[in-house]
């Protein structure tokens, strides 16, 4: 045991002598941990440059990001050539879909992933923040909606109201129509009446012959001028009444009038609107004609009430008496009773067609009503729906109309870029330095004849290569101590507790080193040496996930990767650092180590008993 110590110190001895050995071991590995630990923990203001193409609220809201500067460009042919040519890194055009809804169109430069990755969070952060303020419009605006529906209720009840009264307009025009048919029917009778007596005038010449018998007839005249008389006050007693009943109808229309242009002034649709102007207007011009016929009407009253039924008969009884002295006045009297009866029956005349004109008309505002009605109803229905639609929205809860929250939280507590690449910056130094520094040492002990010496001196080949392993894993132990000191001390690597630390110390060069041990026993010359070891080095950085990220890469080269030592071991550190397990999270990686290392050292001392023989 004393002589393979004093190989091992022999070992160490020649190969910290060599003027590689401390470049390899110290300067190499401090230079790429302070080289990229200053370029991962030094501040840094970089500004990502984001193309934007098109208006849009969001677009204001990314220029209110510090870390990113937002380019406008006039097409989107030009945010394409500038992503190309690298004056950004990404960019984003606004468009409409044909259904109206809004979508981005996201431009990215391939070859920046990781930063493409990073922007697109920060987007996605963006976005969220717009549909929440979205979210809280929708809100607000279902509170005045929720106001403005209690309202709507209430005019909807008025129009419930307007159209019961209308309908009951419509029912006071028919009954209006029967009493003007009533009134035609009694003016075509007085009218027959009158030409009955304009006829009777005609034999007045045959009543002078008989004068005689018609003065006892003249009684019965008497009689029948007072029952004319009587039938002349019922009929200015119902003239009274239709003009009674038209002054209702008046005040009627001046209230549906009223109710008009009370709808017209609240908050209605532009065809509720016109059918009420449309209303307006037959009312006014119905009102108009119904006045009309109300004058009418008191003229023919006036012109019944001037037919002095008492002066005829004074004149009969003033006949009887002067019958026989009239004889020569009858004629006079026949042609002046004409002249009467023919202007009753032209008044009359004038009065029918007044009235057939009014019954007309309250037919026509009969069916125009009817149609406002039915509109009414259809514009009721469509209220109704809208109501609907309207009362549904604002039964939704807030939960229903605010987008969900996405909150992006990292898991690991001690997240820094040096954190998280050193793992992979102790693998990459292992597998260049401690694969590479056997072979170097041994080649130059074969050089200088040293390794022949060894030899001969009678150890047995296994104690030569323990030696050889025990001496390079403690150079190398040295080199993976300058990298945990200088990475906790002064780049704030973080490592949980000191039992982490150990075993990343202790097995980081372990397997590297029984692999470069492996190799020194087949390579025989320095650039040999340099060779295999960027041969075995530069292909299992690329597929370990180190410089391409594992999951970019095809599925059995991901397998061939897993299985690599730099991987194993990168993976190990990263659990025992910043991911922050335990040694029993890392058992596979452990054992991986230890078995890889055993059986490398078994086959090196294989090949360095058979190159004894």
């Amino acid at each position: 045991s004393m002589r393979i110590l004093s190989l091992i110190r022999g070992h160490i001895s020649f190969a910290l002598k060599q003027s590689s050995t401390p470049a390899l071991l110290i300067l190499y590995p401090l230079l790429v941990i302070l080289l990229f630990g200053i370029a991962l923990t030094l501040p840094s203001d970089n500004v990502f440059k984001v193309g934007v193409f098109g208006n849009d609220a969001l677009f204001s809201a990314l220029k209110e990001q510090p870390n990113l500067e937002i380019l406008d460009f006039g097409s989107k042919d030009e945010m394409v050539n500038a992503i190309k040519d690298k004056r950004v890194i990404m960019g984003i055009s606004s468009n409409y879909n044909e259904d109206g809804s809004k979508s981005f169109d996201v431009l990215f430069d391939s070859t920046k992933k990781p930063i493409v990755t990073a922007l697109l969070i920060e987007l996605d952060n963006v976005i969220n923040k717009e549909m929440l303020q979205s979210g809280k419009s929708l809100l607000s605006t279902q509170r005045k909606l929720s106001i403005k529906l209690v309202e709507a209720k209430k005019r909807r009840e008025q129009m419930d109201i307007a159209l019961v009264k209308l309908k009951a307009l419509r029912a006071e025009m028919l009954d209006a129509k029967a009493e003007l048919e009533e009134t035609l029917s009694s003016l075509n009778k007085h009218e027959q009446e009158l030409k009955d007596y304009n006829n009777s005038l005609s034999s007045i010449d045959d009543a002078v012959a008989k004068i005689d018998t018609y003065y006892n007839k003249l009684g019965s005249l008497y009689n029948y001028v007072d029952v004319k008389r009587m039938e002349r006050d019922q009929a200015v007693t119902k003239i009274d009444s239709s003009i009674t009943k038209l002054n209702t109808y008046e005040a009627n229309i001046d209230n549906v009038l009223n109710y008009v242009a009370l709808a017209k002034n609240e908050n209605i649709s532009s065809l509720a609107r016109s059918y009420l102007l449309n209303i307006d207007a037959l009312l006014t011009s119905v009102r108009y004609d119904i006045e009309n016929s109300k004058q009418e009407l008191l003229a023919a009253r006036a012109n019944l009430q001037s037919i002095d039924f008492a002066l005829m008969e004074e004149e009969i009884v003033s006949a009887r008496t002067d019958l026989l002295n009239a004889k020569h006045d009858l004629t006079a009297f026949r042609k002046n009773s004409a002249d009467k009866i023919g202007s009753l029956l032209s008044e009359i005349s004038v009065m029918k067609g007044k009235v057939s004109a009014s019954i007309t008309r309250l037919d026509e505002l009969y069916k125009e009503s009817g149609i406002l009605v039915s509109e009414s109803e259809d514009v009721k229905q469509l209220i109704d729906e809208l109501l609907t639609t309207i009362e549904d929205f604002t039964g939704k809860k807030p939960k229903d109309l605010l987008p969900p929250s996405v909150n992006s939280t990292g898991v690991f507590e001690h997240y820094t870029m040096t954190t998280v690449n050193f793992p992979n910056l102790v693998g990459i130094t292992m597998s260049l330095g401690a694969i590479l520094l056997p072979m170097l040492i041994k080649i130059k002990m074969r050089d200088q004849g040293a390794y022949m010496r060894i030899k001969r001196s009678g150890l047995s080949p296994l104690s030569i290569t323990l030696a050889e392993f025990v001496s390079n894993y403690s150079l190398l132990l040295l080199q993976t101590s300058l990298l945990l000191f200088v990475g906790v001390f002064f780049f704030s690597v973080s490592i949980d507790n000191p039992l982490n630390a150990f075993v990343i110390l202790f097995l980081s060069p372990l397997l590297f080193v029984a692999i470069g041990v492996f190799l020194s026993q087949l390579v025989k010359r320095t650039s040999t040496a340099f060779l295999t070891s960027l041969i075995i080095s530069i292909p299992m950085i690329l597929v370990s996930g180190i410089v391409i990220p594992m999951e970019f890469l095809a599925k059995p080269v991901q397998y061939i990767g897993i299985a690599t030592p730099l991987y194993v071991l990168a993976d190990l550190i990263a659990k025992l650092s910043f991911r922050g397990l335990a040694v029993t999270d890392s058992v596979f990686n452990i054992t991986y180590i230890v078995l890889g290392s055993l059986v490398l050292f078994l086959s090196a001392a294989l090949l360095s008993w058979r190159d004894g023989e």
